[in-house]
């Protein structure tokens, strides 16, 4: 399953790294969505529908929001416990209203970052 990230948001990047470490099936593909090739590569994908919401490709059909969500916490048997409480959430549409919720108030950094990128810090001269 690809999983398509804002990798210019630092809740979304947190998600990724926890996701690659209970992912231990190798279930999902990361790809930013800020990469100049991502939305070449991916046509179906809508851009302005996946800067909002997190989006996935899973046998040819891709999901936004919380639907992506649920199809990642079906895909990764470390979360099949909470598959109950998001087929209710999914059931009432909760769980969109609240994926929204939380997606509109994400921080976006005006910079992207990979795992290698540090920020210096300016020390003062003893």
């Amino acid at each position: 399953m690809l999983i398509f990230f804002d990798d210019y948001c630092p809740l979304c990047l947190g998600s990724k790294s926890f996701l690659e470490k209970i992912d231990f099936t190798k279930k999902l593909q990361f790809i930013g969505i800020r990469q100049s090739d991502t939305f070449g590569n991916y046509p179906l994908l809508d851009k302005n529908t996946a800067l909002d919401r997190m989006a996935s490709l899973y046998k040819g059909e891709i999901k936004y929001g919380f639907d992506s969500i649920y199809r990642i916490v079906v895909a990764l048997p470390l979360l099949w416990i909470f598959i109950p409480f998001f087929f209710i959430l999914k059931y009432i549409n909760l769980g969109h209203w609240a994926y929204d919720q939380i997606a509109s108030r994400r921080g976006i950094l005006p910079f992207s970052c990979d795992e290698n990128c540090a920020l210096e810090h300016s020390q003062k001269p003893k």
